[in-house]
């Protein structure tokens, strides 16, 4: 057994100083070092006793138990990697006994009077030697939580296919208390000074140590934690252990070094662990467990550790404890009691608390004015709802899901660009001493607005950014983990980096430094901003098509603020780093990276630059608003185009409109101003960042990287989720076949009342069918002169005549009519445009990027199939003084109302413009199915204040109110029994 003694070679310390390497960053990536890298999650740190026993084998009274004695121990129970206890998962148990005198092997800690034991709750272990253990940390790194390592897992598979099975049932047990499990070293020890013997640890749990198992309904992300305090505190009761040794006089170094197989020698008991009732679910006591530093090293000479998981354990142990203390600012230091030391009056802590106070109280005046509102992103918070539910409007969940996540061509966020990988290894923007979450946590995204994808049942491969091939059919996913499958939310969509990856602004593909591959876009999709989202109690209503409450401008915030902290911020850069390139990165590709993110960040300054340009031009958006018409112009004709002057503020947000009917309206937008749907469609995608080439004209100074009007648009996907919305062409018997207008969920918000329903009905034939036609389900709606006779050469198709009600006669606020017909743009005359009016300029814009991607299909696209992509309607945009008037199918789904959402629900919409309220909160989903609205009336913290005096959110007009004819007013006033029975009547629209 000399071979126990001898040092590891050459080669195996540099694979265990590369462990070091990775292990340190990945702790620096999942908890900012201030917490361990592995079972970080601590359930309790509890004090106990040790008693060796007398009556126990010869063989077995050997250094620690050669004779009768008794040692306090504290003991720390925790989850392996898992953070939360519902997840399965590995156990652990430290026990630290205190007051065991000799010397120790560590050098430093020769004096020390502790020795440590490492436990787990599984008899074996799953790696075997230096090589494994390097290549399952190396790819741990760069998972997410959660995430398999499936390259190891095949390697293993092809060598070592019999420790399958043992990783798979460490990894898939769910425990119901840590002081109900059973705990072995897994890994072997010397037992003895010399070279014969070698023993396993173990722990055996008396049966009276769990009071009671936690009903699975009601275990939480602690439960086990509760567990103890149930026996420990509630029940007041102790807990023992049989602590046992397992003997091998056998030993080869083939058996040192194969933690995979039980042994089968006897297991002797030789000490009592006894855990008396006690109070440990304290912030000190927790404290103190989180200090402590256990190892398998701090023991005596004659229980040594042996075995190469146990060399690596020392180096890892001791570099990862360091850097834990370093950053936790806490002295690294043996206990010599149990019990938690008193905290020191003037300690690092303090002194450096004290400094960086000072230097606060320096900056304050400046920070609250200055850099706070640019740099706090302030988002609701919101509760978890126990239910989803989508509503039926003729889509197959699988057609549903590719519609929310088909790649567009967009990059988001526009002006900033970032691919895909960044954004998935980026932090939340705020500042804390540990690590902060990542950006895209669904549940961070959430406080946004953008509704999870953990809804859905999940096909899109956010791995490789893939589309299943069966697109628009698939339903129950892909070979990919959940947590994979729901990587981002609705309507986010990443590009296919080998078909079409990520462009730099000037054409060229982005490409990762670390492996010279091209990278993903990031992009949003229409579901983003059509996808409504009401809850009511534990209930979550989602709605395909309908009016999303997202606030798209913080996000943008969130991004650039989250960009600059990443350069800025300690560590953060490392992890970032780590993320993007792996752990196998070397300093030039970190450094291309670094030069990357400071392009990057010069854009988010560019954009900061404009927004402040024009803020006083223009009007917050908040939740559920967007100027989408202006952002397409800034986007197309200054950030694409290069030319400053045209960006504008955004003057005239309007609430999402709700796009189920609308592919057979014959004018689309609020303002009924574009009538060709691939135009619209194109649009849309240009200004959520889909890059079109406008610069490097022939008179420019910059090269051509691309034909003129080239686009990363994805125009024939935009074709096809049009005629996912359309369906076929609308009639009276058949009424819209596409993406149907959502029922009224009866099973969540209650019955309609039948007779208001009958009132209801008159009421609106009298005062609301003249505007916005019959109800989609009665004869009337289909009548001829609503629906003309087909042009010629378009298929037969009938459109929907909308009426457009002038602003003079509705006197709701002019500014999104307004704003389109008066702006203008700055245009070079080698782009070939007719006008510098702003809604002309764009449609050309964008027919031109059109045209040359029909020219450059192979074969090109034929004449027919463009009519039919273009739906059968010119190129045709007016920028007329009116608002459309659409039928209201659906409505009771769609608050807040009006084109500008500035009245909050459908009781003030029939209310004299007097009566509704000047301000609302909009951020907050509760719906009210008596009023028809989100409620809106109590503060929203992070939400947004509408105030409606301002320009671009008055309130005004579609009023019904007693007096005079006057521009606004559509009616008399009606009673609140009229405005329920409209409202009833609405509901079954």
């Amino acid at each position: 057994m000399s071979n126990l003694k001898q040092k590891p070679s050459a080669s195996r310390r540099a694979k265990t100083r590369a462990i070091v390497r990775v292990t340190l960053m990945a702790m620096l990536l999942r908890t900012g070092i201030r917490k361990r890298g592995q079972h970080g999650k601590q359930h309790g740190c509890v004090q106990a006793r040790f008693e060796v026993l007398d009556d126990i084998p010869a063989a077995c009274k050997v250094g620690l138990f050669a004779r009768p004695a008794t040692y306090d121990a504290i003991i720390r129970f925790s989850n392996g990697p898992q953070a939360e206890d519902r997840k399965p998962g590995p156990q652990g148990m430290a026990i630290k006994l205190v007051g065991v005198p000799g010397r120790k092997i560590l050098k430093d800690q020769a004096d020390a009077v502790t020795h440590d034991f490492i436990l787990i709750d599984g008899p074996v272990f799953f790696v075997r030697d230096t090589n494994s253990y390097a290549g399952l940390v190396k790819e741990l790194a760069g998972l997410p939580e959660g995430e398999h390592p499936e390259k190891w897992r095949a390697w293993l598979k092809k060598n070592h296919p019999a420790d399958i099975a043992v990783v798979d049932s460490y990894h898939n047990r769910v425990v119901d208390s840590p002081l109900a499990r059973t705990f072995w070293s897994q890994v072997p020890f010397a037992f003895g000074q010399g070279d014969d013997t070698i023993c396993r640890y173990s722990t055996r749990p008396a049966p009276g140590n769990m009071a009671a198992a936690i009903p699975l309904w009601s275990r939480g992300v602690d439960f086990l934690r509760q567990a103890m305090v149930h026996q420990l505190t509630i029940a007041n009761r102790p807990a023992t252990f049989d602590f046992c040794v397992q003997l091998r006089t056998d030993a080869t170094p083939a058996i040192v070094d194969d933690p995979t197989v039980e042994w089968d020698t006897p297991v002797q008991r030789v000490a009592v662990i006894t855990i008396p009732a006690q109070e440990f679910d304290t912030p000190e006591q927790d404290r103190f467990g989180e200090n402590l530093s256990y190892t398998p090293w701090h023991a005596l000479p004659e229980h040594r550790p042996v075995g190469q998981i146990n060399e690596i354990r020392r180096t890892v142990y001791a570099a990862s404890q360091r850097a834990r203390h370093l950053a936790n600012l806490a002295a690294q230091s043996e206990p010599t009691s149990v019990a938690p030391p008193r905290a020191s009056r003037f300690t690092l802590k303090r002194v450096v608390a004290l400094a960086a106070g000072a230097a606060v109280v320096a900056g304050a005046v400046f920070a609250a004015n200055v850099v706070w509102p640019k740099l706090h992103v302030s988002l609701p918070e919101y509760a978890a709802v126990e239910n989803h539910v989508w509503l039926g409007q003729n889509w197959a969940p699988g057609a549903r899901e590719w519609y929310h996540h088909a790649h567009q061509g967009g990059q988001f966020p526009p002006v900033i660009n970032v691919p895909y990988e960044w954004f998935i290894a980026l932090e939340q923007p705020t500042l804390s001493f540990g690590m902060p979450g990542l950006l895209a946590d669904q549940r961070y995204l959430d406080r946004f607005g953008f509704i999870p994808s953990t809804s859905e049942s999940g096909a899109y491969d956010w791995r490789t950014c893939r589309e299943p091939e069966a697109a628009k059919g698939y339903d129950s996913g892909t070979t990919a983990s959940p947590s994979w499958r729901h990587r981002l939310p609705v309507g986010f969509t990443c590009s296919d980096p080998r078909k079409t990856p990520m462009v730099q602004p000037d054409g060229r593909a982005w490409r990762n430094p670390g492996t010279g591959g091209t990278m993903s876009a990031i992009g949003l999709t229409c579901a983003a901003c059509h996808t409504g989202r009401l809850t009511y109690g534990n209930t979550e209503i989602l709605i395909d098509g309908g009016s999303a409450l997202t606030d798209i401008v913080k996000l943008n915030q969130a991004i650039g603020v989250s960009l600059v902290f990443t350069r800025k911020v300690p560590f953060r850069f490392d992890r970032f780093a780590l993320r993007v390139l792996g752990p196998d990165a070397n300093d030039a590709s970190r450094a291309a990276l670094s030069e990357q993110l400071d392009e990057v960040i010069k854009r988010v300054k560019l954009l900061d630059k404009l927004n402040d340009k024009v803020a006083d031009a223009g009007v917050e958006e908040g939740f559920g608003r967007l100027d989408a018409l202006n952002r397409i112009g800034n986007q197309v004709f200054s950030v694409d185009l290069g030319i400053i002057e045209n960006y504008v503020g955004s003057s005239a947000p309007v609430h999402y409109p709700r796009i189920w009917d609308v592919p057979w309206f014959d004018w689309a937008q609020y303002n009924g101003s574009i009538q060709q749907p691939m135009v619209r469609n194109a649009g849309e995608a240009l200004g959520t960042g889909a890059p079109i080439v406008l610069q490097g004209t022939p008179s420019s100074s910059t090269q051509l990287t691309a034909p003129l009007f080239t686009s990363t648009a994805q125009f024939g996907t935009l074709f096809e989720m049009e005629e996912l919305l359309s369906g076929k062409q609308p009639d009276a018997t058949a009424g819209f076949t596409g993406l149907k207008a959502p029922k009224w969920p009866t099973e969540v918000l209650g019955p309609v009342d039948p007779k208001l329903v009958e009132r209801g009905a008159r009421i609106y034939e009298d005062k609301c069918a003249h505007c916005h036609l019959a109800p989609t389900a009665s004869a009337g709606f289909w009548k001829a002169e609503n629906w003309p006779t087909a042009k010629p050469g378009n298929a037969g198709r009938r459109y929907l005549k909308v009426n457009l009600i002038p602003v003079a006669e509705v006197g709701t606020d002019p500014s999104q009519a307004e704003g389109m017909a008066r702006r203008t743009v700055k245009v070079p005359p080698e782009l070939g445009l007719s006008s510098d009016k702003f809604g002309v300029a764009l449609k050309e814009v964008v027919e031109k990027a059109v045209t040359l991607w029909y020219d450059n299909q192979k074969p090109p696209v034929s004449e027919e199939k463009r009519q039919m992509m273009n739906g059968y309607q010119e190129n045709v945009v007016q920028a007329p003084l009116s608002y459309k008037a659409r039928p209201l199918d659906g409505i009771w789904a769609t608050p807040p109302y009006l084109h500008n959402g500035s009245v909050p629900n459908i009781e003030a919409l029939l209310s004299p413009a007097r009566e509704r309220p000047t301000t609302f909160w909009l951020g907050n989903r509760a719906y009210d199915p008596v009023r028809l609205g989100y409620r809106s009336s109590e503060e929203v913290p992070g939400g947004f204040k509408f105030d409606t005096t301002l320009p671009g959110n008055h309130n005004t007009g579609h009023e019904f109110d007693d007096g005079p004819q006057r521009p606004g007013r559509i009616g008399r006033k009606l009673s609140p029994e009229e405005r329920n029975a409209v409202i009833e009547f609405l509901k079954t629209l």
